[in-house]
């Protein structure tokens, strides 16, 4: 009996792991006006020493917790001084979408407007290097947002802007809002009682069919 019980333990708590690694990505495509750049969507797979250009050698180090496992695009460093950029980024769940900028240049008028400072930093390292503020906004589902140029006044040559999401339930806006939340496969409350349930059921089925 000892050994069936734990059978069915194993199988709610592999279950459980399932529904935690499983959730898709909030980002559903991204487009750009600019043909002869690359932007690259990763789905699920921010972490220390992710790329974050798709045309360079920098990668993001000091990620953020609640940004492990986020969704992240590679963005364009050529187009750091593009004063005619447009960047699309469509969503399929409700989350958080997250903006990175280089603290030595200037919030562009259009990302002041649409986002707020978590508090929070990220770091470029590589070939160009720099400290960059987190900023964040929620996006509901079926929704999409452009992003513009990122300081068409300066003349440096490689501190472009870095994107990022995360859907409820699996990350936060950062800051005072709770940035050591964790990861980006926090299961839900119902999910986790689905979970249980279906783990009771279990073994009370086991314990009628030995009653028979």
């Amino acid at each position: 009996m000892l050994k069936k019980v734990a059978t069915y333990s194993a199988l709610v708590a592999s279950s459980y792991l399932m529904a935690a690694t499983s959730q898709a990505g909030i980002i559903s495509s991204v487009s750009t006006n600019d043909t002869s750049a690359s932007y690259t969507l990763n789905e699920e797979s921010l972490m220390n020493g992710s790329s974050a250009f798709s045309d360079s050698g920098e990668t993001w180090l000091s990620v953020p917790e609640y940004l492990m496992g986020a969704d992240y695009i590679e963005t364009a460093q050529t187009d750091n001084s593009n004063s005619d950029l447009e960047v699309s980024v469509s969503f399929n769940g409700d989350g958080t979408l997250y903006f990175f900028h280089a603290d030595e240049l200037d919030l562009p008028a259009w990302a002041s407007s649409a986002f707020a400072d978590t508090g929070d930093s990220i770091t470029l390292t590589g070939p160009v290097a720099g400290s960059y503020s987190v900023y964040s906004m929620m996006v509901s589902s079926d929704s999409d947002f452009t992003f513009l140029d990122n300081d068409p006044d300066t003349t440096n040559s490689g501190l472009m802007y870095g994107i990022a999401a995360v859907g409820d339930g699996s990350g936060n806006t950062g800051g005072d809002n709770g940035g050591d939340n964790g990861g980006a496969n926090e299961v839900s409350a119902p999910a986790t009682f689905a979970l249980f349930s279906l783990g009771l059921a279990g073994l009370m089925s086991h314990r009628r069919s030995n009653h028979k």
